[in-house]
């Protein structure tokens, strides 16, 4: 449910339970690092993560993984690939390295390479819904127009082979229809996430900031309100919320807003005090 201060703390302990076998461990410190780099912008905290995870197990597929992905955040694309090539010579189903190798090649400008590792993910193991999920994504990011209506059929495809990940690949197919500016159908999509998840955020951020961008003010106000009635630690409603009362000229209830988001969301506190 995106509840990552929450979530971490139990990664980092059992990452560091010696009952636990050196893989698992390993395991479970690649994803205390992603929580550390991606939601938390804790970026030396999550290289030294990584580090640990390498000692216990240097060539598990998640270790490498891990390691492309720094490579990746570097812009070494090609040192991206080799660790991505070095994890499927080790588990040649591992969906993480086909994800990493079209991430690589989406962000070294060939989309089209990006689309076939996608898909090789989605053939090897068709119960994952993660390729199916960067193949929506990548109908997003290129915005073309063609390819969005394989975005319905790989949306249902991917719920179905995995329901829990249901709200998340249904919000990627509402914001592929919103980048397209098919507002309509990007609601639809955002309204079945909500219904499919109804505690996960991220449903109700996407809706919100859709209603932002067409100029629903009221409504997207209602919609973050109701967001921190179940998530009181959603930094991206109190920003919403300021950002509405900013645009409303009021100055006073902006800065409260931004003032309760830095008390709440510590790892956010900077960027509500800016």
């Amino acid at each position: 449910h995106y509840r990552w201060a929450e979530s971490l703390p139990v990664y980092l302990k059992l990452g560091r339970h010696d009952t636990l076998s050196d893989e698992r461990r390993a395991e479970l410190l690649i994803a205390a690092a992603a929580i550390k780099q991606y939601h938390f912008e804790q970026r030396r905290e999550d290289e030294n993560l990584i580090e640990e995870a390498v000692a216990l197990a240097p060539e598990h597929p998640d270790v490498l993984c891990g390691l492309g992905r720094r490579k990746l955040d570097a812009k070494d694309f090609e040192a991206a690939n080799a660790f991505a090539r070095r994890a499927l010579a080790v588990r040649e189903d591992h969906v993480n390295a086909y994800v990493l190798l079209g991430d690589s090649a989406f962000e070294a400008g060939i989309p089209s390479k990006a689309e076939e590792a996608y898909q090789e993910g989605m053939r090897v193991r068709p119960g994952d819904s993660n390729p199916y999920q960067m193949l929506v994504r990548l109908a997003a990011r290129r915005n073309d127009a063609d390819r969005l209506e394989h975005v319905i059929d790989l949306t249902e495809r991917g719920a179905v082979a995995e329901p829990a990940y249901a709200a998340q690949i249904y919000v990627e197919a509402g914001y592929a229809f919103e980048r397209a500016k098919r507002l309509p159908e990007a609601h639809e999509w955002y309204a079945r996430a909500i219904a499919a998840d109804p505690l996960n955020p991220l449903g109700y951020r996407f809706k919100a900031t859709a209603l932002l961008t067409a100029g629903e003010t009221d409504a997207a106000r209602t919609v973050f309100e109701h967001l921190l009635t179940f998530d009181p630690a959603e930094a991206q409603a109190f920003f919403g919320l300021g950002w509405i009362a900013e645009a409303e000229e009021d100055f006073a209830q902006a800065e409260n807003w931004y003032d309760q988001g830095a008390k709440t969301v510590s790892h956010y506190a900077g960027q509500f005090q800016t």
